[in-house]
């Protein structure tokens, strides 16, 4: 009798622990408030590699010259309780339910990666700094595959390669400057956007932050040009929305926007 009760025992925490692995695990979201007076600040311990908010209410972008600050403000007093979602480059996601408050609690936070709530591990994150480095030197000097580009008096963004390894993007950018006036870099934004479908119809995007930029995308003095080379994590477009490349000027009007169906993000050559 002992020994069918040891082995029924086993069995029975055989069967529980088989039952939690397959259960989906949830994961109980931060509780974040911002308004529209104040931004509020999230400080990562790793550089961010994708952003998706719930709303167009939420305004979202990441800090000029770092890749683990995001900034967040409302757009708009009293929109409906939404969400934010932010993957990092080690794998971890964060969550968080986001309402407006005109006083919030706090208007900074940081993050360890180790918090019991509104963080898990999302993936594996094998590609090293170094070989990511290595492989944007290479897609900098590689041929040109692509050709999307578009200017605006004077200014030029330009895409002529995109490549892929391992999990990674890359996307070779060329800016030049034939003006005589310094060109300052707002920002370059990388999102995922539905097709244009009327002005009354909502769209909503989905960022792609750069794990790695290789080069200094802060300017584009007069009468130059540079190239850069921008890594995304690897993704795919779902029909009916398109990627969108947006340079915008600091204290300026030169801004520009060009779009990557996916019919040519599939046509990424191999490093």
């Amino acid at each position: 009798m002992k020994k069918k009760s040891a082995v029924w025992t086993a069995v029975l925490i055989l069967f529980t622990v088989v039952r939690s692995i397959a259960q989906p695990q949830s994961v109980q979201p931060y509780q974040l408030a911002i308004n529209v007076v104040k931004t509020t600040t999230l400080v990562f311990p790793s550089a961010i590699t994708s952003v998706d908010k719930g709303s167009r209410d939420v305004l979202v972008q990441k800090a000029t010259g770092v890749d683990n600050v995001l900034q967040i403000k409302a757009g708009s007093r009293n929109f409906a309780e939404t969400n934010l979602t932010v993957i990092t480059n080690d794998g971890k996601l964060y969550t968080a339910n986001v309402r407006y408050a005109e006083t919030p609690g706090s208007f900074n936070y940081r993050f360890s990666g180790n918090e019991t709530v509104g963080v898990t591990q999302a993936f594996a994150y094998n590609d090293s700094e170094a070989a990511i480095d290595r492989n944007a030197r290479v897609a900098s000097l590689l041929p040109a595959n692509l050709d999307r580009q578009t200017d605006d008096n004077g200014i030029k963004l330009l895409i002529d390669g995109l490549f892929i390894s391992g999990e990674n993007l890359y996307f070779r950018v060329k800016l030049s400057n034939t003006t005589n006036i310094n060109y300052g870099v707002e920002q370059l934004r990388f999102f995922i956007r539905d097709q244009d479908k009327g002005k009354r119809t909502s769209t909503q995007e989905i960022e792609s932050t750069p794990v790695h930029v290789l080069g200094d995308g802060t300017s584009i003095i007069g009468s130059t040009e540079k190239t850069l080379v921008y890594v995304l994590r690897k993704f795919t477009i779902p029909d009916q929305k398109v990627f969108i490349i947006q340079l915008s000027e600091k204290n300026g009007g030169r801004n520009l926007e060009l779009q990557i169906k996916n019919k040519q993000l599939i046509k990424a050559k191999t490093l």
